[in-house]
């Protein structure tokens, strides 16, 4: 995309009222001030513009009206039918919609920079790194987000546009772009009191905010984006008792070199507890994990109690066999996906390719050594 110029924008427009030309310049002149690979766009139709998405398209997408904007499924975690209780809700957005949020993700939010301790779909960030930051640590807390995507909410996500100074209204209207309708939309809208006032826009009219809905294109980078000042409040009390953070995603970790009492535990534990309350999340207290001095320590997957990250063993082993049962001529990848209860062959093979891909992170020989298997494999069309 090519670089905007005022300069050429005001020679391009000369026809055009100097007053609107100029207004409009210097919005553009505060984006490229935010971050000069922004791309300028000023209103919605200059989006759709940009975008090859019909304006009447986009316009239904933010006033809500269109039907079914969104196509939503049950996914079982890991794609298994077993742990019926254990699912995620999937909202694939419709073809137009997924255009806009794609051409949104990539030549908008791919610019901005989330904070440096989140290290999840992040350009150039690599779980090995992150979890180097954490090896050796005598004590390491996990700590899990109830509903991360779907505690987030547009208000929130108009507040990522309009910090990088795109106008109120056009800022608005991507956030209803990038966000479904939820039934029931958590009563704090994930964020602390804000300076910058979420408009009220008589035309767009609607009595009920929308959240990121996993499966659209912009949301993992948007989360990332809203979590900035969370993340930035989180590293402040690991800092303030000496210790690394980082997040996954809805996965926070903290770890110490330290010999710290387990008083001071509890207390970051309470501090974090109460610092998410007020970005709008809810800690998941089953899924918190203490482990302190002397127990193995796991960190998205990794052994991390060498000076390195590794695979667990229960890891590598486990991928083999998956490989050793879909290369037998006697089982094969059908038979095997169906017997871990996998609703579909496919299902499992995107499954495998990802603890591979994962795998090749980690260890790279092991890993390039799976992937040569997993591509010799007689898959199913």
């Amino acid at each position: 995309m090519n670089r905007w110029s005022s300069r050429a924008f005001k020679k391009h427009n000369s026809d055009k009222p100097v007053a609107v030309v100029e207004t409009a310049a210097l919005y553009g002149r505060k984006i490229q001030t935010s971050c000069p690979e922004l791309p300028v766009i000023f209103t919605l139709n200059h989006l759709a513009l940009k975008s090859g998405v019909p304006y009447n398209n986009l316009r239904s997408f933010v006033d809500r009206t269109i039907e079914r904007p969104y196509r939503s499924f049950t996914l079982r975690k890991n794609g298994r039918r077993s742990n019926p209780r254990k699912f995620r809700v999937i909202k694939v957005p419709q073809q137009d919609l997924k255009k806009a949020q794609q051409f949104i993700n990539q030549n908008i939010l791919s610019k901005m920079e989330p904070h440096e301790c989140s290290v999840a779909f992040s350009p150039g960030s690599k779980i090995y790194d992150a979890a180097s930051e954490h090896c050796n640590a005598r004590w390491l807390l996990k700590f899990d987000i109830v509903s991360f995507f779907e505690s987030i909410t547009e208000k929130s996500v108009y507040r990522v546009f309009r910090r990088y100074n795109y106008p109120a209204l056009l800022s608005f209207e991507m956030a209803r772009i990038c966000t479904a309708l939820k039934a029931k939309p958590p009563v704090n809208w994930g964020g602390a009191p804000a300076s910058i006032r979420y408009p009220t826009i008589p035309g767009y009219s609607n009595n009920k905010l929308g959240t990121l809905p996993q499966g659209a294109p912009t949301s993992p980078m948007l989360a990332n984006l809203v979590s900035y000042n969370l993340d930035r409040r989180l590293k402040r009390i690991a800092d303030a008792h000496s210790c690394h953070y980082s997040r996954y995603a809805d996965d926070i970790t903290f770890s110490t070199d330290l010999s710290i009492s387990r008083g001071e535990v509890s207390t970051i534990i309470a501090m974090v507890n109460s610092v998410l309350r007020e970005y709008g999340h809810t800690m998941n207290k089953a899924k918190t994990t203490i482990a302190p001095p002397g127990a193995r320590k796991f960190y998205l997957g990794m052994n991390i109690c060498g000076d390195v990250p590794q695979l667990r063993k229960s890891f590598k082993r486990k991928l083999k066999q998956h490989l050793f049962f879909c290369e037998k001529g006697s089982v094969g990848p059908e038979k095997h996906s169906e017997h871990l209860g996998f609703v579909s062959v496919i299902g499992f093979k995107n499954h495998l390719r990802g603890l591979i891909n994962y795998a090749c992170q980690v260890d790279s020989d092991f890993g390039k050594l799976c992937m040569q298997r997993f591509q010799s494999i007689d898959w199913p069309l």
